[in-house]
């Protein structure tokens, strides 16, 4: 199941970098978007891959419960960038039905254009085939033992 579960986690980067990438060209709100039934046809692919009840613990900001509150930290995030985009460098099978990964964040800020980049590691929990815990990780060894594994 494990390798289903990558897979699944894989092709939830691609969606999300596919519905980013559909967001800048035209801006707005997330949130608004999803309570109009709005969103693009990249939005919608992405959001499906989400438990209605996802837990996202985004590091230091904070964990965000259920869509409506993931939805809004992105619109709080895509209102100070000019660019935001995610790289997957690595997905590793976890413990039962977890996964690994390590994704680089680029922003590049609104206003100064000032550019960073970021890794960021991950434990994700899946059911069902739905994500339904996103931890967030600034230390890949911290990452790595929350999904059952180690260096």
């Amino acid at each position: 199941m494990s390798e289903e579960n990558v897979e699944i986690v894989r092709r939830f980067f691609d969606a999300t970098e596919r519905a980013m990438s559909s967001y800048w060209r035209d801006p707005r709100s997330i949130t608004e978007a999803h309570e109009a039934d709005d969103l693009t046809a990249e939005g919608k692919e992405a959001l499906n891959f989400f438990d209605p009840g996802i837990s996202w613990k985004a590091g230091g900001f904070g964990t965000f419960q259920g869509i409506k509150e993931m939805l809004s930290a992105w619109d709080d995030i895509f209102e100070i960038a000019d660019r935001y985009t995610t790289s997957v460098r690595e997905l590793r099978e976890g413990e039962g039905d977890l996964v690994y990964g390590a994704v680089e964040r680029a922003i590049t800020a609104k206003g100064s254009g000032i550019e960073a980049t970021v890794p960021v590691f991950v434990a994700i929990r899946l059911k069902n085939a739905r994500l339904v815990r996103v931890e967030e990780y600034v230390d890949r060894r911290e990452a790595l033992e929350a999904a059952g594994l180690s260096e």
